[in-house]
């Protein structure tokens, strides 16, 4: 656990290295690695209808290693796990395409 909020800041991973496991897993050939983005849209002003939307997207990506895993030189195995949440701003605007570069569920 980082002493202070400026030494989480510049460690080279968000959540650090899990008791050394992460330093392991890596060594092993298998790298965890996360993401998040969101994406904020609206139209406060004029136009046929006034909205905010939000939308977010969360994922975890696991590389696997083959060389280190098998000891042969056949590549690397990726798998992305990602959620997605949020309308996106064109399901309340008359747009020809979404303002927004991810939505969710289209359920409201």
């Amino acid at each position: 656990m980082p002493d202070s909020f400026h030494d989480w800041l510049t460690q080279s991973t968000m959540t650090g290295d899990w008791a050394g496991w992460r330093t392991w897993l890596t060594k092993k050939g298998v790298n965890i690695s996360g993401h998040y983005f969101q994406d904020s849209a609206g139209n406060p002003m004029g136009g046929a209808s006034k909205n905010v939307r939000y939308a977010h997207e969360v994922g975890v990506n696991v590389d696997f290693d083959l060389k280190k895993l098998t000891g042969f030189s056949i590549g690397l195995f990726h798998l992305t796990v990602t959620s997605r949440a949020g309308l996106g701003l064109g399901a309340k605007l008359p747009a020809l395409d979404s303002p927004q570069e991810m939505e969710g569920s289209k359920n409201p």
